[in-house]
Parts: structure tokens; sequence; C-alpha cells
């Protein structure tokens, strides 16, 4: 990464929680909702390459980058148990769809972050998006040397 990557991880939060407010046919669900899920999948797994001390494009660390920000960051720590690598961000990023474990919505649409449905586990995009959030300022504050996360010298 070029940039200095506190100022990346802020202008990405900046740019999500725009995309957050955006409800153009005041349906009380944000437009790009669906899209946010993607980013947020991907997100994670940014938020983890930042333990590891391989190449940002270091080919086949996906997988252990998600579930290590799951692992490390608390925020991400309630999603360990659903396998959000596999039913969330894999589907989503690659054919633009969640597995069929995962359920996904907004809070007008009713039930709980991490509530089950079925055989289905409801992620909340107004709550997977603040646990992100989260997330994101609990790197930053490590940048920063606020906490004691072991970071990789390529994030700092």
């Amino acid at each position: 990464m070029n940039r200095n990557f506190k100022d990346f991880l802020t202008t990405i939060l900046a740019e999500l929680e725009a995309m957050l407010s955006i409800d153009n046919d005041d349906d009380g669900k944000p437009d790009f909702r669906y899209h946010m899920f993607i980013l947020i999948a991907v997100g994670i797994e940014m938020l983890g390459a930042t333990f590891d001390h391989y190449d940002w494009y270091k080919k086949g660390r996906s997988k252990p980058r998600f579930n290590t920000a799951l692992h490390k960051l608390h925020p991400l720590k309630k999603y360990q148990n659903c396998n959000l690598y596999e039913n969330l961000r894999c589907g989503m990023a690659h054919v633009y769809v969640p597995n069929s474990d995962i359920g996904i919505n907004t809070k007008s649409e009713g039930g709980q972050n991490l509530d089950r449905n079925g055989d289905e586990t409801l992620i909340q995009i107004e709550a997977f998006f603040e646990d992100f959030r989260n997330a994101c300022e609990e790197v930053i504050e490590s940048i920063e040397g606020e906490n004691k996360l072991s970071l990789s010298d390529k994030s700092l």
C-alpha cells in the first residue's frame, strides 16, 4: 500500500458510513447494504493481514488472514463460530451471494445480529458495520501506540 495505512482505514470507514446513510427510496434500508457486506467481509481479511509479515498481495493467505482478524480483534470475536469466511466472505466475493447458512438484513427488517433463523445465522448490516468500525479503530489505536496488538511493520 502506498499511503499511510491509518489514513486508508479512516477513509474506508468514512466511505462505508456514507453508504450506510443513503436511503433514496425512504424504505428504512440503506441502498447499498448488500454491497457493504462484500466490502466489510473483504475488509476483515485486510485487517487480518495487518498481523502477518507476508506481503499484502501474498497468495493463499485469505482464510488465515480473515480468521486471524476474528480471533485477534475484540469487536469481531463474536463471529468466530459462524464460519463467516466460507459462509459470507467467499460467497459474496466470488459469486455475490452468501452461503445458505447466512441470512443478511437490516435493522428495519427485524431480527437481531447473530440470531438464528432455522439453519441460518442472521447478520445485520448496521451491527456488522459497527463491529467492523470498532475493529478498525482497534487497529488504528495500535498503530498510534495506544494498545498492544502485534501488528506487522507493513501496517505501521
